[in-house]
């Protein structure tokens, strides 16, 4: 599974189950060698309860999603327009949209065995009104995986006033629209550090990956190396037990020729005493 899919079961089950779901999805990702999407499901934070029942809201009345959201821009054009009459007729709707579907989200939140009180019930319809005020708002709300309720920047001034505000309205549209080009900044801000810290991430991996090779690369190494050095060693007692064979081959060797050299110098003696003993016989022989 991918991150959405893992995303998005976890962000279905309840909150007070959502830590211990996330960590096993992230031991899960581990084994399998995912890490860069067990990293990314680290990060993934538990929802608070109204964040939950907005969550649940969208993932079990995925047909309410779209006419909301066609409903905020429809809000967001008239205000740009300066549309007061446009307002004040969206601005009816707008109320019974929310109120409906916060009931809704209520009662959802109930069939699931985990009711709510009207104070989440307030968190949720606040919610519903930061997605008709703000596009980014309703990107988040219908992902659904809120971490925390949504809250308005700007709302719809000119909703149910009458002919005399709209001065002051066009005044409160005006700053609206200014805090929209911050907001949109700021947005582009955070995508643009969420993008750099993913490359510092991916980066991060390359670098244990190849500090991971070098490891393994440097163990190979000194294993061949012991194995070249134990082999030597192997070579060298066999050398030095063939040369202690050889120093006894020539001790014997010495002592041979030493007993071979005292025979003959007895066998010259014997000789030498026998010649003597010849001649000495010849000398005492009387005459014919």
């Amino acid at each position: 599974m991918g991150f959405d899919e893992v995303a998005d079961e976890l962000y279905r089950g309840p909150p007070e189950e959502f830590t211990a779901a996330r960590d096993a999805a992230v031991r899960a990702a581990r084994k399998a060698g995912e890490r860069r999407l067990a990293a990314e499901l680290k990060e993934l934070r538990r929802p608070t309860r109204a964040a939950w029942v907005s969550n649940t809201l969208v993932r079990e009345r995925p047909e309410e999603v779209g006419p909301l959201v066609e409903l905020g821009e429809a809000l967001r054009r008239a205000q740009a327009e300066l549309d007061g009459a446009g307002l004040r007729e969206l601005g009816a709707r707008q109320h019974a949209v929310v109120g409906a579907m916060a009931q809704e989200a209520g009662r959802l939140a109930s069939a699931a065995g985990r009711p709510v009180g009207d104070d989440v019930l307030e968190e949720v319809r606040r919610t519903l009104h930061a997605v008709l005020a703000d596009p980014e708002a309703a990107r988040r709300w219908a992902e659904g995986r809120l971490v925390r309720p949504l809250r308005a920047e700007a709302g719809f001034p000119a909703v149910g006033a009458g002919p005399g505000a709209e001065p002051g309205a066009v005044r409160d549209l005006g700053a609206a629209r200014e805090r929209r080009r911050a907001r949109e900044a700021r947005a582009g801000r955070r995508e643009a550090e969420r993008r750099a810290a993913e490359e510092r991430r991916a980066e991060r991996e390359r670098r244990r990956g190849e500090e991971r090779r070098a490891a393994v690369d440097a163990e190979r190494a000194v294993a061949a190396r012991r194995a070249e050095l134990e082999a030597a060693r192997e070579r060298l007692a066999g050398a030095r037990e063939r040369a202690d064979a050889l120093a006894e081959e020539l001790a014997a060797a010495r002592e041979a020729v030493a007993a071979a050299e005292e025979g003959e110098r007895a066998a010259r003696a014997a000789v030498g005493d026998a010649e003597r003993a010849a001649r000495r016989a010849g000398r005492r022989r009387p005459p014919q």
